[in-house]
Order: structure tokens, then C-alpha cells, then sequence
């Protein structure tokens, strides 16, 4: 368990890969006035507070699209 903590493998490896992907990306689209993204952001610890964090994010992430292509 203790060799787990310290170097995951798994699933929970996996997500923590996918969860640093979707920070990169977010990161990378994010305004200046915007906090950057840690994978463990998207890490899924309690699904009803993540899905809400999410929808604002993406809803967030969308807007900011926009504005750069329209101004």
C-alpha cells in the first residue's frame, strides 16, 4: 500500500494522467485572470461536487473560446 501511495498504477494511475491532459488543456486556453488547473482538479474524489466544478468550468472554458474568436 505504501509503494501505491508513492508511485500509483492502475486506474488510479491512469486518471491521473487523463486528469493532467485535461489541465494542459485547460491551461492552455485558460485568460490570465483565470486559476491554472492541477490534474487534480479533474481527479474524481466526490462525484456531485466534481460534476458541478466541471459543468462551470467547461461552461468557463467555452466562454473564454469565444471571446478570443469574436474579439
Amino acid at each position: 500500500m505504501l509503494y501505491s501511495a508513492y508511485e500509483p498504477w492502475g486506474a488510479k494511475r491512469d486518471n491521473i494522467h487523463a486528469g493532467q491532459i485535461c489541465a494542459q488543456i485547460f491551461n492552455s486556453n485558460r485568460s490570465k485572470k483565470q486559476r491554472a488547473a492541477s490534474y487534480q482538479d479533474y481527479m474524481l474524489v466526490n462525484r456531485e461536487a466534481h460534476q458541478q466544478s466541471m459543468r462551470g468550468k467547461v461552461v468557463n472554458f467555452f466562454r473564454a473560446l469565444g471571446k478570443k474568436r469574436n474579439g
